[in-house]
């Protein structure tokens, strides 16, 4: 298992163009809290989602500024599984991607990628026209 932050970690110090990271973490009654005030930073936000209990908070915290938002894009990298279950688990990607997508008004584009999740988010951003 990757240490926490290890991903947003390894595309800051690789991404030349300008990157939102939030930050969340733990308060005393082990609720989960954003750190920031983004609500001008960004329009057309990347969402990197893993389906853990963060992804959830992530995109609600992203809907408080939908208003702002003129894309959206959701994606998740497969990096698990053997080749004979990789078919099924991008299936099943696409269909959690679709449920978090329908919490937004707007219709966000969903990417599913296979292969290390920094890696290819890193090529997702660079080919970003900001």
């Amino acid at each position: 298992m990757s240490k926490e932050g290890s991903t947003a970690s390894t595309l800051v110090r690789a991404i030349k163009k300008p990157v939102l990271l939030i930050k969340y973490e733990w308060d005393e009654e082990e609720k989960i809290k954003c750190l920031s005030d983004c609500r001008e930073v960004f329009k057309r936000p990347i969402i990197a989602l893993d389906f853990s209990e963060f992804s959830e908070k992530v995109v609600n915290d992203a809907k408080k500024f939908e208003e702002l938002i003129e894309e959206v894009t959701l994606i998740h990298v497969v990096d698990y599984g053997k080749a004979e279950e990789l078919e099924r688990n991008i299936n099943n990607t696409k269909v959690k991607l679709e449920e978090f997508a329908r919490l937004f008004n707007t219709v966000p584009k969903i990417e599913v990628l296979m292969g290390v999740a920094s890696h290819f988010i890193y090529l997702l951003f660079e080919n970003l026209a900001l």
